[in-house]
């Protein structure tokens, strides 16, 4: 058995690949679980060549029961976190059943295997897409959801309900709960990313798709929607921080992640173009009904307890988000 290791599902995906680095290079045991039906070799391959050594792996569908058990019967599991969701706004709009199997029913499982063998260090990841609609900007980690319009923030908003229920029964269960805002941009090697073929994908990356494929006319929803977008080697930090501080303070905490900076999706665009020397070809139409119009984090709660701010400019999230695409063109 390997000693004290904190469990990453999700770990081949965007923000996991990236959480996977910043915590096995702050000294981290980790081991990285992804579904073998819904990802291959290559993000593991490219967190090795950042690493310089080869990280632990495992190969689980969190919707079987027993699968996770044998995970927890072969390595000594101290801490989980749990990315691994089904992801996007217009995705689980157009398949909500799918959406809460997947992300509800695979944290039941999870969870009542860590119950079982007495793993009671949790960090979730969440969203910003639980507060809805908002008036008050920013927003703190107190605000009420508000009109929440699609089921990916819906699903996310009941999970975060159940583990509030789980803290209150169980006192020994340690949760910490990272709504993100927006992550974007790339690990500043180009070795990985957010794979641009995933129905779907950020801003910043269908920024890159545009850049790379000539043809592409992108349609931008609401010119004037307001976002807060934080670099994913930040929100990578933001989950060391997280594990430090687990054992501090309450047995269930909220902290927004975010950069606390709000931009317009239209002013994205022009500093891509302007930090990559490329153009893009867009056409400005309606805000669809299921997105947020304006959303902005108030970090003051994770900068305080975390000791966690956000340290990458806009730009940068731009040029690492290029490397990463102009990079990898050919795979993708």
């Amino acid at each position: 058995m390997a000693d004290n290791c904190i469990l990453i599902t999700g770990a081949a995906g965007f923000i996991g690949s990236h959480c996977v680095v910043a915590l096995a290079e702050a000294g981290y045991n980790v081991i990285a679980m992804e579904n073998s039906k819904s990802t291959n070799n290559l993000a593991f391959q490219q967190i090795n060549k950042i690493l310089g050594w080869e990280v632990k792996t495992c190969r689980c569908d969190l919707l079987n029961y027993e699968e996770i058990v044998k995970i927890f019967e072969r390595y000594k599991i101290t801490t989980v976190i749990h990315l691994a969701a089904m992801k996007g706004v217009s995705e689980s709009m157009n398949y909500p059943i799918e959406c809460y199997r997947k992300n509800l029913v695979s944290t039941l499982n999870l969870l009542e295997v860590m119950r079982l063998y007495g793993v009671k260090n949790l960090i979730f990841s969440s969203s910003c897409a639980i507060y809805g609609n908002q008036v008050q900007m920013p927003v703190a980690e107190t605000a009420l959801p508000h009109s929440i319009s699609n089921v990916y923030g819906k699903s996310k908003l009941f999970i975060e309900k159940i583990l509030s229920d789980l803290s209150r029964s169980d006192k020994e269960f340690k949760i910490t709960i990272l709504r993100y805002f927006n992550p974007v941009g790339a690990h500043s090697s180009g070795l990985i990313g957010e794979d641009p073929k995933r129905k779907q994908i950020s801003f910043l990356t269908l920024l890159g798709k545009a850049a790379l494929d000539k043809e592409m006319n992108l349609s931008l929803f609401g010119s004037s929607n307001i976002r807060d977008f934080v670099h994913v080697m930040d929100v990578g930090e933001a989950h060391v921080a997280a594990v430090s501080n687990l054992e501090s303070g309450d047995s269930f905490k909220v902290f927004n992640i975010g950069s606390g900076i709000g931009i317009s999706l239209l002013q994205l665009i022009k500093i891509f173009e302007h930090v990559n020397c490329v153009k893009i070809s867009y056409t400005i139409k309606d805000r669809q009904e299921s997105e947020i119009e304006a959303i902005i984090a108030d970090t003051t709660l994770a900068e305080t307890d975390l000791g966690w701010k956000s340290r990458k400019t806009v730009e940068e999230m731009c040029t690492d988000c290029w490397k990463w695409m102009t990079y990898n063109a050919i795979n993708f």
